[in-house]
């Protein structure tokens, strides 16, 4: 089950991730650790600092995340957003 996804955040601008296929566990990790990375897993636009976004922490670090496919429209999408260049990937669990 190999479908991970990669990108690099760009300070104060979205990063969009979209995955191909409607996975029930998806892992969000920090590549680098090189900043606080906000973002979202139900496509919602994240916010620096604003409450209802997950944090990735300044450090290489794995979290895992149910997705409920009954609420869920579409494909998981999962949108991160920092205040400086952080390299993040998500992967099927």
């Amino acid at each position: 089950m190999a479908d991970p996804k990669h990108g690099t955040t760009v300070a104060n601008v979205t990063l969009t991730i979209t995955m191909t296929k409607r996975y029930r566990r998806l892992a969000v990790l920090s590549v680098d650790g090189a900043a606080l990375c906000y973002y979202t897993i139900d496509g919602t636009d994240p916010v620096i600092g604003q409450d209802g976004c997950h944090v990735l922490p300044p450090a290489v670090q794995e979290v895992p995340h149910d997705i409920d496919l009954d609420v869920l429209v579409g494909l998981p999408v999962i949108k991160f957003k920092s205040a400086t260049a952080v390299k993040v990937s998500v992967r099927p669990l």
